[in-house]
């Protein structure tokens, strides 16, 4: 009778490259990025379809631009940052806080102002804006968050009472943390209206645009944080400014340049 030995010897082998194979399987290499509130839905979208593509976990840590800066600078962790605004990132670059070869600057947005579906406003021009009823405007705060800046920006642009519609507005204007700040007001109250991006109209339930700006020049500025990072990280942001990225961008709603 022919002997098993060899047969069995081979299977072994076999199980055992298996588990080799299985142990030499390198763990997820885990990268964070820090996204201004306005691109949290984006950021958590790419993050999910870069780990499709490549052996990562991505976490996403939200919030001001400016907040997100102070942790940069405190030392927390991160791979990416996704700010708005390019002067937040010109100083993170001045401090060598972020890989300036990095940055991309090709995404925008524009603001409006959001107010409530079943509020009955009267049809007025922008610069009588004060006339619209509502009793409070909520917007980030412009020494915190360049959303606000732009806010003020545009709100200042027009003229008014007291010379431009800023001035006007005053003692209605409440400023928040940021623009998830913002939609959480509008939504819990009908006699609040805020500013917020074109990208946060759908975290208002039943939200109505009163008006639209113009081109502001508003700009978010993306980059790979200065230090020891993974190439993983390089990767990331190669998807995000590729075809994917730009997709996940543009569905969004977010502008996209050609470059």
């Amino acid at each position: 009778m022919k002997s098993r030995l060899p047969w069995i010897a081979l299977v072994i082998a076999s199980i055992g490259l298996g588990g080799c194979r299985e142990e030499e399987r390198a763990p997820p290499v885990p990268l964070t990025v820090l996204a201004s509130a306005s691109l949290e839905e984006f950021a958590i979208e790419v993050g999910q379809a870069f780990e499709q593509s490549a052996n990562v976990t991505v976490q996403v840590v939200t919030g001001g631009t400016h907040e997100l800066a102070a942790q940069l600078r405190s030392g927390a962790p991160a791979d990416l940052f996704l700010a708005t605004g390019l002067e937040t990132m010109d100083a993170l670059e001045a401090e060598g806080l972020v890989v300036a070869a990095t940055r991309w600057n090709g995404v925008g947005n524009r603001l409006v102002v959001l107010g409530r579906e079943e509020v009955d406003y009267p049809a007025v021009r922008f610069v009588d804006a004060a006339n619209l009823g509502f009793q409070r405007l909520v917007v980030p705060d412009p020494n915190q968050d360049p959303a606000g800046a732009y806010a003020r920006r545009w709100l200042s642009s027009v003229g008014g009472r007291g010379g431009s519609l800023w001035n006007e507005l005053a003692d209605r204007i409440e400023t928040v943390d940021n623009i998830h700040r913002v939609t959480e007001a509008i939504n819990a109250d009908p006699s609040t209206a805020g500013v917020v991006f074109v990208t946060d109209i759908a975290e208002v339930s039943h939200g109505k645009v009163l008006f639209r700006s113009p081109d502001l020049g508003i700009r978010y500025s993306f980059a790979l944080v200065a230090g020891d990072r993974p190439p993983e990280a390089q990767g990331l942001l190669d998807f995000i400014e590729g075809p994917s990225g730009i997709d996940l961008l543009q569905m969004n709603g977010f502008l996209v340049e050609a470059y």
